[in-house]
């Protein structure tokens, strides 16, 4: 083709001085001539003008632009060949965009999610992401009135249901599907789900080896150690929790000195999902904002966090962690100052460190409260056989050492392959008959619960255990303890327990590793925090005896909290809330009190009458440490 300029000569100018001034040819004047048909195919029209595209194998194949109201032979090329493969949007018709794909410069197969709001309003924004990908976009004049975000926008493609997270999904026609980074689960037309996540760097799997090779090479070997059966059992249970619907997200923290194992036991966990990043187990070394964007990557599945004392916000450990286990992000506003949509997500988390939450609250000086010990759940890593992590070591091995070395080279080589074949049965499964799929679960995480604690143990103590229980039934469903009610028989090839759960290895890991957090977590009667209460309290009567005197005693005490008689430790109704409770609950507070044997009753000695009042009555509450004398 050639093209065809009007002459400056023909164009009339404005005399100035001795010279003309010429004016521009307008861009309308400049075109190329192309034949009707010679290649080029109507695509779409728009208040600007039509689209056209071109492809004959040859430099000017492309996107072609004619203006309204020019002659419709002079086209325009604005761009390289880009095809849009689908248009999506969420399951409630918001957040809309489009997929396009297209060659970049050097030759390369490039797709790419282009949002209709934040990317396509804005011709300048797809300009920039596509030239950063290298897209040839042709220079144009200014005030030509096509784009390529107009070309984009006005393109007509199948619609597809977008999915911001990975995790679990449900159609408008109600069938379930199971969202992974690089692929969709579940029968039928799965094509129908896009994922675009919205971290710019999401989360990928690989895959290597073959799922065989991972049994015969690694997953036979887990039972050697209850701790890495648990963390490969948690693998297989984070996709239960949503079928669950009473059980919140759960941290299981391994403690243990260096090199005792506790990272290898995250990192066999790995192997089910797929290859680590770059072969690194992911570290607390982060930020709030980072943690959210990991959490939402982990959404119905395991989140690593490795060594804990690699973090320089110790401070604020304790608070990332009600944060990851509330299951939302924080609250953040647009630039229009409307509401964000939260982040959110469900999960179960694997986590090691040399130190736990009660010694990062000593480091640092943060208080560390009940709560979010149960939320990091200690599992001491050393299971005390002289192994480390393992109770016991295959003959095939001389030593703990050249084990580990192993299973940590073929984790490399096998990994990827166990997860997909569990969802995809679990997924059949949950659309086959979902009310019974998540009965049979609660009943078996029921009859653990019931089978390792006692009515008296805490309401705390019985919440963990729940998650410990739920650790055991994905284990075994993936071992195929319950009569391959998954239909995927073992792919673990880990004992079943043949008739009875009980005897297969995924209850007798997760039962050996609940036990490991009861004994390290304390009196199971009892909540921590009623223990650290009752600690604060004798801890401030003994401290600060000298802050009571005698009844008959002059009052020679400026930060006077009470009087002492009889062993008993009389303290007035405002000095009693200022000094002992501390802000605390004063009804909660006295039950507790009351039933630890500390409160009397106030029948006994409500009032007193101390010399230093000049015999005015005064109402206290009496305080008695057990077992103190005079």
């Amino acid at each position: 083709m050639t093209q065809t300029k009007k002459k400056p000569s023909g164009i009339e100018g404005q005399e100035l001085g001795n010279k003309k001034d010429f004016k521009a040819p307008a861009p309308e004047d400049v075109a190329e001539e192309v034949k009707p048909n010679d290649g080029m195919y109507f695509q779409c029209e728009s208040t600007a003008g039509r689209y056209y595209k071109r492809e004959n194998g040859d430099e000017k194949d492309g996107i072609y632009f004619v203006k309204t109201g020019v002659d419709p032979d002079r086209k325009e090329k604005i761009s390289d060949l880009i095809e849009v493969l689908y248009t999506y949007c969420n399951r409630w018709k918001s957040d809309s965009g489009r997929s396009v794909k297209f060659k970049n410069r050097y030759g390369d197969t490039v797709t790419l999610n282009l949002s209709d709001a934040q990317d396509l309003n804005v011709p300048s924004a797809v300009r920039r992401l596509l030239l950063d990908r290298c897209f040839r976009i042709e220079e144009r004049s200014p005030n030509k009135q096509g784009s390529l975000a107009d070309y984009l926008l006005n393109m007509k493609a199948p619609r597809k249901q977008l999915v911001r997270k990975t995790g679990w999904t449900q159609t408008n026609e109600g069938q379930y599907y199971f969202v992974r980074p690089d692929k969709v689960i579940g029968d039928g037309d799965n094509q129908e789900i896009v994922y675009d996540p919205n971290s710019e760097e999401p989360t990928t799997s690989s895959r290597n080896g073959n799922l065989k090779d991972w049994q015969e090479r690694i997953s036979k070997y887990a039972p050697y150690s209850s701790r890495i059966a648990f963390a490969m059992s948690a693998e297989f249970s984070a996709p239960l929790l949503q079928l669950t619907g009473w059980l919140g997200n759960q941290l299981f923290h391994f403690v243990g000195t260096s090199s005792c194992g506790k990272s290898t036991a995250l990192e066999m966990a790995s192997t089910i999902e797929g290859d680590l990043k770059g072969g690194k187990l992911p570290t607390w070394d982060t930020r709030k904002g980072g943690l959210e964007n990991s959490c939402l990557d982990a959404n119905d599945g395991i989140f690593f966090l490795d060594e804990i004392g690699s973090s320089d916000k110790g401070k604020e450990i304790p608070g990332w962690i009600y944060t990851i286990s509330n299951g939302m992000g924080t609250a953040r506003a647009n630039s229009n100052m409307t509401a964000k949509t939260r982040k959110t997500w469900r999960l179960l988390g694997l986590s090691t460190g040399e130190m736990g939450l009660a010694e990062i609250g000593l480091m640092y000086k943060v208080t560390i409260h009940t709560g979010q010990q149960v939320r990091l759940a200690n599992i001491p890593a050393d299971v005390g056989a002289g192994y480390g992590i393992f109770e016991a070591i295959p003959s095939e091995f001389e030593n703990s050492f050249q084990f580990v070395e192993y299973l940590k080279a073929e984790r490399a080589k096998n990994n990827g392959h166990a997860l997909d074949v569990y969802l995809e049965s679990l997924v059949a499964l949950r659309n086959e008959n979902e009310q019974a799929l998540s009965h049979f679960i609660d009943s078996k995480v029921k009859e653990f619960v019931e089978a390792n604690t006692v009515t008296q143990y805490h309401p705390q103590i019985k919440r963990v255990c729940r998650s410990f229980g739920l650790v055991a039934v994905g284990g075994a469903l993936a071992s195929g303890a319950f009569n391959n009610y998954l239909g995927a028989g073992n792919i673990t090839t880990w004992k079943d327990g043949g008739n009875d759960w009980r005897k297969s290895d995924a209850w007798r890991c997760a039962q050996t590793c609940f036990k490991a957090w009861l004994n390290d977590h304390g009196n199971p009667y009892n909540s921590n925090e009623e223990d650290t209460f009752i600690e604060e309290v004798i801890s401030i009567l003994t401290s600060q005896r000298n802050r009571f005197i005698g009844l008959q005693e002059p009052c020679t005490v400026s930060n006077l909290i009470g009087w002492f008689d009889n062993g008993c430790y009389l303290i007035p109704a405002e000095s009693y809330r200022t000094n002992i409770l501390k802000g605390k609950s004063l009804k909660s507070s006295n039950e507790i009190l009351k039933k630890r044997g500390l409160l009397e009753n106030q029948g006994k000695r409500k009032l007193i009458r101390p010399l230093s009042l000049g015999g005015k009555d005064i109402q206290v509450r009496a305080l008695v440490i057990p077992q103190e004398s005079d």
